[in-house]
């Protein structure tokens, strides 16, 4: 725990050490995942929102392809396929390409999640994984508001505006509040309802980097203690 939270306090000060963060998190979130019998050995992997690139150099470990997409790349293994897209539109894939879809960090900045989902749903193979974490918005460990907390727990209005008195530039809404993309307030039961509607199986659900599955608690309680939701989920072969 020690070592975690010496990287995260040092994530921020270089585009190297939130790569480092990465890779410790994405090896404790790959065994974690491994305990659920999800594997990426000999797989065709894709992920969705690479970011810098530290889950990529963990998750491509073992796999028998492996291609990494956003809307831009920075720091990881150059030698990964790499394409550039919109995760809000149609992904430039085959029907049933991959057996697993994984992404992190990314849904609670898409404003259209459902029409993600399905074209996540699409590249899937019949029965194939998909995993998505996000961090819920209430929660108190603070990751889902972002650049907004702890102020953001008093109301989008209020968040805005005590964030504009502290910067040099103004943001109008959340919804434009990382200029290309936004950030959308999740709770767990919300994300739950979408995924099930959108024709994947929940298999597993637990929080990262904690012993204790908070996700299981009761309404709000659930996102209050959960620092970072991850959802296991099997593609469902009937046709929606």
């Amino acid at each position: 725990m020690f070592h975690f939270l010496k990287l995260a306090v040092r994530r921020l000060r270089s585009e190297a050490d939130y790569v480092l963060f990465q890779q410790h998190v994405a090896q404790n979130l790959r065994m974690d995942l491994e305990k659920q019998l999800v594997t990426f050995s000999n797989k065709r992997v894709i992920e969705l929102g690479s970011g810098h690139g530290g889950y990529s150099d963990i998750f491509s470990k073992g796999t028998a392809y492996f291609v990494a997409t956003d809307l831009a790349f920075g720091g990881g293994r150059q030698a990964l396929d790499r394409v550039q897209l919109n995760l809000e539109k149609p992904f430039p894939f085959r029907d049933h390409e991959f057996d697993v879809a994984f992404c992190s960090n990314v849904i609670e900045h898409l404003e259209r999640r459902r029409e993600f989902y399905a074209e996540v749903r699409r590249v899937l193979k019949p029965s194939g994984t998909f995993i998505v974490t996000f961090p819920p918005f209430y929660s108190v460990f603070m990751a889902g508001g972002h650049h907004f907390k702890p102020f953001h727990f008093l109301g989008q209005r209020i968040a805005i505006r005590i964030y504009n008195l502290l910067h040099s530039y103004q943001i109008r809404d959340y919804r434009t509040s990382f200029g290309t993309f936004g950030l959308y307030p999740l709770t767990i039961k919300q994300v739950r309802v979408e995924l099930a509607d959108s024709g994947f199986q929940i298999k597993a659900e637990f929080p990262r980097m904690s012993d204790f599955n908070t996700m299981n608690w009761r309404g709000l309680f659930a996102d209050l203690f959960t620092a970072h939701a991850c959802f296991v989920l099997e593609r469902e072969a009937r046709p929606l």
